[in-house]
């Protein structure tokens, strides 16, 4: 928003000091609308919040979601199951490059959590999972409706297992 009030007010400056031919102080506003501008590309809605590192991003999504996945998660103890070992999974945006989604307006880490495994040890058994939607600004509980959510819904096809960590290794 900062970027914008500099981009439009020295813009503004510019164009009114170079009609009235004072060029030196219009060149002065010049170099002020290019820094609006870089302003803009650094700051603005070019960039999405979040974690770029895989690991920060599941340790955030993982200790926001402590009680689900300390409830329902079924941890693939050996490592030799389908799951190798991993109970969570950070979901990645692979349309944006990143561990995070936008949906209705909100940015949210999609934390996919296992929550059956026919049989552990087996590696051809069946699985299934929930995922979660973590907000990226969320302080405390996750709140209920975004457990559990429509994984398409969420990433609109753009999404991928990244980074898997066990139960014993979860940050809390």
């Amino acid at each position: 928003m900062f970027g914008w009030i500099v981009l439009i007010v020295f813009s503004i400056a510019a164009w009114l000091l170079w009609e009235s031919d004072k060029n030196g102080w219009a060149l002065m506003s010049l170099i002020g609308v290019i820094v609006g501008v870089m302003m803009i590309f650094s700051i603005g809605p070019f960039k999405w919040p979040g974690y770029t590192n895989p690991e920060q991003a599941i340790n955030f999504a993982a200790k926001r979601d402590q009680l689900n996945i300390t409830l329902y998660t079924v941890d693939d103890v050996g490592g030799a199951g389908p799951t190798a070992g991993n109970a969570i999974y950070i979901l990645e945006n692979t349309q944006k490059k990143g561990y995070v989604f936008k949906h209705d307006g909100k940015y949210f880490y999609l934390l996919e959590r296992v929550t059956y495994i026919d049989n552990v040890n087996d590696p051809t058994s069946k699985y299934s999972y929930a995922v979660d939607a973590i907000p990226v600004d969320q302080k405390g509980d996750i709140p209920g409706d975004y457990r559990s959510v429509n994984i398409q819904e969420y990433t609109g096809g753009h999404a991928k297992e990244a980074v898997g960590l066990k139960y014993s290794d979860l940050p809390f």
